[in-house]
């Protein structure tokens, strides 16, 4: 390292590699084949203070999770994480019943959960054991970088608090309650900062020498500083701040350099007394400028242009909607709609008609003893289904009956081998025989469909124009329909 801090990096380097090794984080094997082991890198960061100044160094090695793929190297990942609003209401909380919040932070967070799967990785840089360059880590615990760290810390942590008679909170899975002989002692995780709130400091205290004994931790004493919020202590109670957080928004965004000034008013702007019946008189002016949102009266247009264009579009959205009505609701709806010009739309189902004569009740024959439709609406609304029940009938029925056709056929060439499929030099004397008799057969009833088509069509065709045994001019010269004279006889030919 060539920074002028390289002393304090290094130490922070070989701490934490320390931790890893104590923690039984790896070990090292040879790599099976057909696994890629993951790669891994340092990250160094300072944590700074709330007045600015370094307050530690702080390396961390990283694995290249990013390279992991779902279903081999993990499988859940889902952790929980405190919510912001719950800090707050325990920091209400000790401020009303005056209780004491201490602060721990864990060192090594997520080398604390067990991994389930096999995953391997690479020896970090600059840690590589003299005689074992060739093998590989094969992680025992979590690391820095996997994605399925922060569940098994979390999975760790609960199992922890668990057994040692805390309750998880059922609306913040991060938050764990414990009942003891004096009062109650409330931990709240995030990632790695914990607070501990609690009435009597030995129940404080108690907590955090279990928790000791568990994980590599640091005790900050009382809570000074949690995600940015600065709490302070005052003879009132507690009082909460993110000057530091503000600051440092500032400061990124480089509006630190500018002055500082009393007042975000200019200072030439003539400031006027406050009273309270000018405010009264200029809002009674401002409302009388403006009409805002008023109730307005449904009454007749007066343009007639504007009348027609209005009633077509309405006019098609009624409809529309009666139709979806019909549709959804299978009601029977009949509307009639006359245009400012009086000209007559309607619009019914299952027809305007019928439901108009029923209406009126003319030419309906009387209802059954069920008091249901008569048997002529009943047979109007299903004439189309059984129609479509006739059509759907016959379509399987020609199914069934191709399907049976296709199977015999199938049953005739499994029967027979299906040798005239066979290439035709693999096929001995007595097959060739038989395919030359069944052309035979082919090309005469190919010729007898020909000419019958020739004599309704009175067209000639070509492939009769050299004659053959059915056609008159068998063993004459005959004339081509495309003008040629061929001299030779169609058994010649063949």
């Amino acid at each position: 390292m060539s920074s002028s801090d390289s002393s304090f990096w290094k130490e922070v380097v070989n701490s934490d590699i320390d931790s890893i090794l104590n923690n039984h984080t790896w070990e090292l094997v040879d790599l099976p084949p057909g696994n890629k082991p993951l790669g891994s890198k340092w990250i160094f960061k300072w944590k700074m203070k709330t007045d600015g100044t370094i307050d530690k160094y702080k390396a961390r090695l990283v694995v290249k999770g990013f390279k992991q793929k779902e279903g081999l190297d993990y499988f859940d990942i889902y952790s929980s994480v405190t919510r912001i609003t719950s800090i707050r209401r325990l920091i209400a909380l000790a401020a009303v019943y005056g209780l004491e919040i201490h602060q721990i932070d864990v060192k090594t967070t997520f080398l604390n959960g067990e991994l389930e799967e096999e995953i391997y990785m690479e020896q970090p840089e600059g840690c590589v054991v003299p005689g074992k360059e060739n093998k590989v880590c094969r992680l025992l615990k979590s690391l820095y970088g996997l994605k399925q760290a922060p569940k098994q810390w979390h999975a760790k942590f609960d199992q922890t608090m668990l057994a040692n008679g805390f309750k998880i909170n059922e609306c913040d899975k991060c938050v764990s309650i414990k009942d003891t002989p004096n009062h109650q002692v409330i931990v709240c995780l995030y990632v790695d900062d914990m607070l501990i709130i609690s009435r009597d400091i030995s129940d404080i205290n108690a907590t955090k020498r279990m928790l000791e004994r568990k994980f590599d931790m640091k005790d900050l004493g009382v809570a000074d500083m949690i995600l940015g919020i600065r709490i302070h202590r005052t003879l009132q109670g507690l009082a909460l701040s993110q000057s530091h957080y503000i600051e440092r928004v500032l400061d990124k965004f480089k509006y630190m350099k500018f002055g500082i000034a009393k007042t975000p008013l200019d200072v030439n702007f003539a400031l006027q007394k406050n009273e309270v019946s000018q405010i009264l008189s200029d809002n009674l002016a401002m409302t009388r400028r403006s009409k805002g949102r008023q109730r307005i009266d449904i009454a007749k247009m007066q343009n007639e242009s504007k009348l027609q264009v209005t009633f077509s579009k309405r006019r098609a959205g009624l409809f529309k909607k009666v139709s979806e009505l019909c549709t959804l609701c299978g009601a029977e709806i009949v509307i009639v709609v006359f245009s400012p010009g009086r000209k007559v739309y309607s619009f019914g189902h299952p027809s305007v008609e019928l439901l108009v004569d029923r209406f009126l009740g003319r030419n309906l024959p009387p209802q059954n003893n069920e008091g249901r439709h008569n048997h002529l609406l009943v047979n109007h609304r299903n004439a189309g289904l059984r129609e479509l029940k006739k059509k759907v009938m016959d379509m399987e029925e020609m199914f069934r009956m191709e399907k049976a056709r296709g199977e015999s056929i199938l049953d005739i060439r499994r029967a027979n081998g299906g040798w005239w499929e066979a290439p035709i030099n693999a096929l001995n004397l007595s097959q060739l025989q038989q395919l030359m008799a069944a052309m035979k057969f082919l090309k005469q009833d190919v010729e007898k469909v020909a000419q019958q088509l020739q004599m309704v069509t009175n067209v000639g065709l070509p492939f009769l124009t050299f004659g053959s045994a059915l056609s008159p001019t068998y063993g004459a010269r005959a004339c081509s329909t495309h003008g040629l004279n061929v001299g030779a006889t169609f058994a010649n030919r063949v």
